[in-house]
């Protein structure tokens, strides 16, 4: 892939549910640690990180999604305005 393509984009199952993380962030250029506000164990989460860093991952940013409270009245989106308006 790397020969056809800027950058490739390998999505893997949670690090903490199974061991494919860990081989696959070995093999690619960086790792980008993805996890849910809501459902992630802040414990579960340093751990899972801690192993990659273990086994020689490269990580490079992490990125948090379902974040409590970050959606406000007003967003902006495919418009603008309030979403009770559409």
């Amino acid at each position: 892939a790397r020969s056809q393509f800027d950058q490739v984009i390998i999505d893997c199952p949670p690090a903490f549910a199974v061991s494919d993380g860990v081989p696959i962030s070995n093999l690619s250029d960086g790792t980008l640690f993805v996890l849910s506000a809501k459902e992630t164990d802040k414990n579960d989460a340093r751990e899972a990180v801690d192993d990659l860093k273990r086994n020689g991952a490269n990580l490079i940013g992490t990125v948090m999604t379902k974040v409590p409270g970050f959606m406000s009245r007003h967003y902006y989106g495919y418009g603008y305005g309030d979403r009770n308006e559409r």
